[in-house]
């Protein structure tokens, strides 16, 4: 070091010097002897010295803390960039991107996972403003913010982060990666946004972020139709998302260009498509449907016979939604032709004002089942038992004769199932229901080794 004599001793100098030679001894193995070298050079608090090296310098002690245990003293580094007064500034936008996504691993580290999130986004959104350009800064940072997402989105839905993933670090988004564009795969983005949409629903449970990622997945669909039709099926997830905030019109966005998409890809089934995605959109607008019935509203099956009669027209040699909605537009359904348990439920539910009690049950244990078996994320729940206690409510209306309880006691009968939810609300009042039955229902063994009857 004394070969830089002067030099080491000015602000820009020392954070030059001193981070190249911590840097050096860190890359030979000498990380103890490199340490207090790169923590020196962070020192410094003015960012318009080199804030690029101050951010690449940040990092780097970020990791060396945070292999001594330290994950608080990292994030304290990387803090210390990202609320600096100067940031907005001294930053072009993507090395902002760079910082977000650095801090962003940070808190997920130091287990902050609702930070972590938010600053992701702020990634996202530098990606949104720039998309049109597609530029090598651009595609440089998608991959590295891909990575990160995809990490935090498999930590959040507990699935391992195994060899298949890159692994991210604190210098995911400051390390030099030659090889990293020839990665680069446009449609990545849209799979990579579906990760985010997770993690907006788990970690920050926050339904208006989660639209409009969703609304940018579209977006990012329609400029490559063909490509990343296929795609939206995935957002069947989404499903309670768009009905509990009255956006039917982007389920069916999703469901119909799905549909067309997977006509043009050769390894989708178009039955078993139809079937997981079409089919499961009936269902919660039907759910949807019986909390406006619950709630004295005006019922508008427009939407939902349209989006049908458009379905057919994608797929007219397919006789199941044809099969459902005959039943559900009829006075008299006839429920031997419905061939699964969940069109039963669907057709059932849609008749809530004409059903028995034991069809209600049933309908409802069906509904429910089907629809958070694939899907625990927050929305489903919230449909699900805004959906229970709407159905239960309609069922003993219509059938006030049939139950030893009185539609005024409804809502303090049923406090009880107060503070559960998901199944285990769906189990506390169909138990109610069962108890309060005058005659015993006949039901299906599944439904009362279920309910514990």
């Amino acid at each position: 070091m004394e070969q830089y004599g002067s030099l080491a001793e000015t602000k820009l100098g020392s954070l030059l010097v001193n981070y190249s030679y911590g840097l050096c001894l860190n890359n030979n193995g000498l990380a103890e002897e490199g340490y207090d070298f790169i923590e020196k050079a962070c020192t410094t608090n003015d960012l318009a010295l080199a804030s690029a090296v101050l951010l690449n310098a940040s990092a780097t002690l970020a990791e060396l803390r945070a292999k001594k245990g330290d994950k608080a003293g990292a994030l304290d580094v990387i803090e210390k960039i990202v609320h600096h007064p100067d940031f907005g500034y001294c930053y072009t936008d993507y090395e902002k991107g760079s910082a977000y996504g650095t801090l962003a691993y940070a808190y997920w580290e130091a287990g902050e996972k609702v930070a972590a999130t938010h600053e992701l986004l702020k990634v996202e959104n530098i990606l949104w403003e720039h998309r049109e350009k597609r530029d090598d800064d651009f595609k440089n940072l998608s991959m590295r913010y891909s990575v990160l997402t995809l990490y935090m989105t498999n930590e959040a839905v507990g699935r391992r982060n195994d060899e298949k993933f890159a692994q991210p670090d604190y210098g995911l988004f400051t390390k030099i990666a030659p090889t990293l564009l020839d990665g680069y795969k446009s449609e990545r983005n849209f799979t990579v946004l579906y990760g985010l949409y997770h993690l907006s629903e788990l970690i920050l449970d926050d339904e208006q972020t989660s639209l409009r990622i969703v609304e940018h997945m579209y977006e990012m669909q329609r400029t490559d139709a063909v490509t990343m039709a296929s795609l939206l099926s995935a957002l069947m997830q989404a499903y309670p998302l768009f009905v509990l905030n009255d956006r039917e019109d982007m389920m069916e966005y999703a469901v119909l260009t799905s549909l067309a998409g997977g006509q043009v890809s050769k390894d989708k089934e178009p039955v078993s498509f139809e079937s997981f995605v079409l089919v499961n959109a009936i269902a919660a607008l039907v759910m949807k449907r019986v909390l406006l019935m619950a709630d004295g509203k005006d019922v508008d099956d427009d939407l939902m016979w349209g989006m049908i009669d458009k379905a057919v027209e994608i797929l007219p040699q397919h006789q199941l939604t044809d099969r459902i909605s005959r039943q559900m537009k009829s006075d008299a359904p006839d429920y031997s032709v419905l061939k699964e348990f969940h069109e039963w439920g669907i057709v059932a539910a849609y008749h809530v004002m004409d059903i028995t009690p034991a069809m209600g049950l049933s309908a409802m244990y069906v509904l429910v089942k089907t629809l958070l078996e694939p899907n625990m994320l927050p929305t489903a729940t919230k449909l699900a038992d805004r959906f229970v206690k709407s159905f239960a409510y309609m069922l003993v209306k219509q059938n006030e004769n049939r139950f030893s309880l009185e539609l005024r006691d409804f809502e303090r009968y049923f406090g009880r199932a107060n503070g559960k939810h998901g199944m285990e609300y769906l189990r506390s009042v169909m138990q109610g229901l069962y108890l309060k039955l005058k005659t015993e229902p006949v039901l299906d063994k599944d439904i009362l080794r279920f309910i514990e009857i």
